[in-house]
């Protein structure tokens, strides 16, 4: 069993604040059903999340999905100090509540999807420095005799470090942007978003250009439209959930299409047979026995 010293600090009903002094590594593989920031404050601890390593650094933090399997691995050399941290749970119903006192089009949640160093987000000094500050506000606050109030002031503490933990994440994320050619990006992206109802004009406002020179730019480094690579995405996508074992009626709903009709035509033009005809085609290949070999 891990030795864990946790001060819970939060109603636990929406969200929890814990204070970690971790002296025995934990092992085991685990999950939760809450967004989850780990805030590093001293000593040496390393989180696997989904076979990604990340060793972290003072004034990291570890941004985690609901339902993200990790575990924290590696023990502190004999007499070193414990691993120091803060633990912020964010229950799925909380993130809902202040969706609509935050600006229009922005999800907060939008700040614990994978970036270019996966789920670690490494601030440059300064704003290390003020999303520490405000999060050891959060933990003062909490330690605070409860008053009238108390919740209020709890909840609009807590409210300004994640907006501004979001503002920084996103300032990161237009740097790690404009740092890539605009195709790479929009490539990039329409693999990970394929099954969204996407159009030009939100791919072109997602990337702060006009839909004009979206469509010229990545047709001139593609020779393929962006709606034609979108296509051939969704239907590799369709292809693997067939083989797999999924009706036609139900993976072209998962990969993005709206119309089974579009898709049944999108379909048998790129692959020259029907959807189910593919699908036969496949269990009849995997059911034949292996050819010996020569």
């Amino acid at each position: 069993m891990a030795d864990l010293r946790k001060e819970e600090l939060f109603p636990a009903d929406a969200f929890g604040l814990f204070y970690l002094q971790i002296t025995r590594i934990p092992g085991g593989w685990h999950r939760h059903a809450e967004y989850e920031i780990f805030y590093h404050i001293s000593g040496p601890i390393v989180f696997e999340v989904e076979g990604e390593i990340y060793p972290l650094r003072p004034g990291d933090f570890l941004l985690l999905p609901p339902d993200m399997e990790h575990r924290i691995h590696g023990l502190p050399a004999p007499g070193a100090l414990p691993y120091e941290g803060i633990l912020l749970k964010l229950k799925p119903e909380l993130m809902e509540y202040l969706k609509p006192r935050f600006d229009a089009g922005k999800e907060l949640t939008d700040c614990f999807a994978k970036r270019k160093t996966g789920y670690l987000l490494r601030l440059p000094r300064n704003p290390r420095r003020i999303s520490g500050e405000m999060l050891f506000r959060l933990l003062q606050v909490q330690k605070t005799p409860e008053t009238y109030g108390h919740a209020i002031n709890q909840l609009s503490v807590m409210s300004l470090f994640l907006v501004n933990l979001y503002n920084q994440d996103a300032e990161l994320r237009k740097q790690e942007i404009e740092n890539r050619s605009l195709t790479e990006n929009v490539t990039e992206y329409i693999n990970q978003h394929y099954a969204d109802s996407l159009t030009i004009d939100q791919l072109a406002e997602q990337f702060f250009v006009s839909k004009y020179h979206l469509m010229h730019e990545f047709s001139q480094k593609t020779g393929t439209s962006v709606y034609r690579y979108l296509m051939q995405q969704r239907l590799h996508a369709v292809c693997e959930l067939l083989e797999q074992g999924t009706v036609p009626n139900e993976a072209y709903l998962l990969c993005g299409f709206k119309d089974y009709a579009n898709f049944y035509r999108a379909f048998r033009s790129a692959y020259g047979q029907s959807p189910r005809e593919y699908a036969r085609a496949h269990r009849k290949a995997a059911a034949e026995p292996a050819s010996p070999d020569a």
